[in-house]
């Protein structure tokens, strides 16, 4: 015997579900699904997060070198095709050194 279940899902809302029933409406973080529209959204996030998140969506890879660089924590708005803009947010706003490597590599420290 199959269910037939039906849910009107407003713009930003989801929901999770089985065979057997629907979950709750949830409204979804915009930070979550932000890539799709270009964008890269952090809300006080730790930069080792926001890092690994960057590494997902550029070439090359980002590295943080040094104790306790991880947990600092990052706010902003990035466009997805300028992921430079991001590392000069990075450096300026945490004052971190940026050293652009061969290969795409890029590590980020605080001297």
């Amino acid at each position: 015997m199959s269910c037939v279940y039906t849910l009107a899902l407003k713009t930003g809302e989801r929901v999770r579900y089985t065979e057997a029933r629907l979950g709750k409406r949830i409204v979804s973080d915009p930070t979550v699904t932000s890539w799709r529209n270009g964008l890269l959204i952090f809300d006080d996030q730790p930069l080792g997060e926001v890092v690994a998140d960057l590494n997902r969506h550029r070439r090359g890879k980002v590295i943080v070198a040094g104790n306790g660089l991880r947990a600092l924590r990052v706010s902003g708005v990035f466009h997805l095709n300028r992921p430079q803009e991001i590392l000069t947010h990075l450096e300026k706003t945490l004052g971190l050194d940026v050293y652009g490597l061969a290969g795409g590599l890029v590590v980020l420290h605080q001297g």
